[in-house]
């Protein structure tokens, strides 16, 4: 299989001048200092409505569906958010072809948790001794003294790891990641509020059986008792 990724830098000015600049954080304040790679993974407009994934959803649950978003969007929009970075804060991420899993931790940064950031790249030297966060720097000019140092076969490794990232966490697929749990999310809402429907309709049926033609219980294998 083709390697989906992009790497279009070649020479060694290039790949450094593009890593030199990527976006960083100081997940210990600017004012002790602490210089991190991180992508901001704020999400602003994520589909609530659960109609934007592969699972089918009922048009006549909308309104039922919206009210529960009412009282606990909140809550799932963290549940969505957990299990959309849970693999990348386990551990589990790895580039293609995925016979690196396992060399890098991530850390989530932030009031709101909208920064993430690279605290171990195992496939390059470490630059600190910092079992915590062995890959942070004291301030920018301390990462590009480490690219400089490092020798152009790591400088590549890490470059094509730092670009696997780049196109992995954007907005637009980490957007969608949180839309498909939110799909999943209400395809089993609506699967538990269909089993409610039939339980209820199955207890009227055995209360009042002279009302009801008995075909729910058998249908669903609901075995009232008297």
């Amino acid at each position: 299989m083709k390697n989906p990724y992009k790497f279009p830098l070649r020479s060694r000015v290039a790949i450094t001048g593009y890593l030199a600049s990527h976006a960083h954080y100081h997940p210990m304040r600017s004012w002790n200092k602490g210089f991190v790679i991180s992508w901001n993974v704020k999400v602003y407009n994520e589909d609530r409505t659960g109609k934007s994934g592969c699972e089918p959803v009922s048009p006549l649950y909308d309104q039922k569906w919206q009210e529960y978003i009412e009282k606990q969007g909140h809550d799932l929009f963290w549940r969505a958010c957990e299990d959309t970075g849970y693999s990348v804060a386990n551990g589990e991420y790895c580039t293609y072809p995925g016979d690196d899993q396992g060399s890098y931790q991530f850390c989530f940064n932030g009031s709101s948790g909208g920064h993430l950031w690279l605290s171990h790249c195992d496939i390059v030297p470490q630059p600190r001794s910092y079992a915590m966060a062995p890959f942070i720097f004291s301030d920018k000019e301390a990462w590009q003294d480490y690219l400089d140092e490092l020798s152009f076969a790591n400088l590549r490794k890490l470059y094509r790891a730092i670009a696997t990232m780049d196109q992995d966490f954007t907005r637009r697929k980490i957007t969608a990641e949180i839309n498909e749990h939110f799909n999943h999310y209400r395809s089993d809402w609506e699967l538990e509020q269909e089993d409610e429907q039939y339980n209820i309709a199955a207890i009227w049926e055995g209360l009042r059986p002279d009302m009801y033609v008995p075909s729910i219980a058998s249908a669903f294998s609901i075995q009232i008792n008297h």
